[in-house]
């Protein structure tokens, strides 16, 4: 389990690296758009999974709709 979580950062600093609320990553968390691991502390965010979907979250919010 430690090198699993040699690749993990904490909410609040998953947040920080998005730019957005805490809340925010365990809503992505919840809605299974981000990967976390459970700890005895708490969870952890899978580092590849947030930047992963951070990638793709941006490549969608710069495609322009079809018909503009």
């Amino acid at each position: 389990m430690l090198a699993e979580l040699t690749h993990t950062v904490t909410i609040a600093e998953a947040g920080r690296r998005a730019g957005v609320h805490v809340n925010s990553i365990r809503n992505w968390i919840e809605r299974g758009h981000v990967e976390a691991v459970a700890t005895p502390l708490g969870r952890v965010v899978v580092r590849e999974s947030l930047e992963e979907f951070l990638r793709n979250r941006t490549q969608r919010e710069i495609e322009i709709p079809a018909g503009l």
